[in-house]
Parts: structure tokens; sequence; C-alpha cells
């Protein structure tokens, strides 16, 4: 799903090869193989270690960014299969954040591709998956304000105010929060915002069917095709 359960799925809907422009036919890095094990297994020691060298290496931050989301779709399996718990998927997105924090530099020195700003709705304090999301859309070039939880209207109508966003994500793990993304629309219709955003929204209680319904753009069931959408979209405003 798009918000806490976003690993739920069967399989990713694009390979990563196509999302990060990777060479599927390089032979595998060692050190980037490593990296991959220590995410899925939670080691922020080693992690931090290896990223360090791989750093110094200067091995290209898109292969590093496709290590991180391969490793993570490893999670995310094991969670569909049982073999890991909620806690243990957190455990893992941490070491993940860990890694982005430590390469941001260099993402940062890459020309963005849009702007995104991402909240959790009112009435709904979950938030791992909005961040894991979020870390997504980094890799894939997108600059991210995440909003946190508890997001109402007013929030999300003074961040594109702010921050001139391309996009609105907005996620909801629970059902009795969920209409709430239908109020934050019909906000920015009534403040003249809705025309100058794309919205897309996600999480375990959210349909294609309801996202249609409330006025929104878009609709993931994951990570991969939340970041294919918003990359389409941003190809469509050149």
């Amino acid at each position: 799903m798009f918000c806490d359960c976003i690993f739920l799925r069967k399989k990713v809907i694009l390979p990563y090869n196509i999302l990060f422009k990777e060479d599927s036919k390089m032979a595998p890095d060692d050190q980037l193989s490593r990296l991959k094990n220590a995410i899925i297994n939670f080691d922020e020691d080693k992690s931090k270690e290896l990223i360090k060298d791989i750093i110094a290496e200067k091995k290209p931050v898109e292969k590093i960014l496709a290590t991180i989301a391969d490793a993570l779709d490893d999670v995310g399996e094991k969670y569909e299969n049982h073999e890991y718990y909620l806690s243990e998927l957190m455990l893992a997105g941490d070491t993940a954040k860990g890694v982005i924090n430590a390469i941001k530099p260099l993402i940062q020195s890459q020309k963005s591709i849009g702007k995104i700003v991402f909240g959790t709705v009112k009435g709904d304090i979950h938030d791992i998956g909005k961040t894991i999301i979020s870390y997504f859309m980094i890799g894939a070039g997108f600059d991210v304000i995440d909003l946190g939880v508890e997001v109402d209207e007013y929030k999300f109508i003074n961040a594109i105010k702010k921050y001139d966003p391309d996009i609105i994500a907005m996620s909801s793990l629970l059902s009795t929060t969920r209409d709430y993304m239908k109020t934050i629309i019909e906000s920015l219709n009534k403040a003249n915002l809705r025309n100058k955003v794309k919205i897309i929204v996600g999480g375990r209680p959210v349909t294609e069917e309801f996202a249609r319904n409330i006025g929104a753009d878009g609709f993931a069931v994951n990570p991969n095709q939340a970041v294919a959408i918003c990359r389409n979209w941003m190809e469509e405003f050149k």
C-alpha cells in the first residue's frame, strides 16, 4: 500500500533498472550488494561503514539509490510473506534513511525533476509508509517537503503558497480518515489552488475508485508505481 503497508503488493510494477536507468546487464557490485544486505538486515553500523567507502570510491549516486530501492523491495516481500513484522520493516526503513542522509549532498547536487509536498491527513498519526515513499521520491530526483502527520487543509494550502510544488501527495492508513482527502481537495478548489498541482493519493483504505471520486489525479498502490506516476507527470509538464 501507499501508506503504512506500502510493501503489501505482489511485485513492483516497474523494474528499478527502468526507474533509475541502471543497466541491468552490469555485473553486480560487491560493496553495493553488501549495502543492500545491511539494509535488509537493518544493520545500521555496517551500512554506515559501507556507504562511507562507497562515497569515497565515487560510485554513481543512481546505482546507490537503485541499491536502496532494491533492498526496500526485498524488505517488502519479507513483510508480505510474514518473515518480517512491522517493527522490522521500520528498522529497515530507518537504516535506509541513514544511507540516504549520507548521500544527500550527492542527491542535492543533481538537478531536481520536480517538487512534492507530502502529508498524512488529519486524524492519522501513521508515517512510516509516507516516510519510506518520500525516500523513493528523493531517490527518483524529486525535492520532497514532508509536512508530517495530522495534516489539515490549511497546512496543505500554506505549503502550496510557500513552496509552489508540482505535486501534492496524501496518505491515510485509516478508513476513518481517508475522507479527509476529499475535504482537502475541496478546500484547494475553494482557494483557487487546485489547478496549480497534481494530486496523488494512497493508503490501505484508498482505492482507485475512491481516488477518482474525490477528484485526485492519481492513485498508487506501491512506491514504485507512485514514482512512475509522478515522473510521468513531470514529463507532461515539460
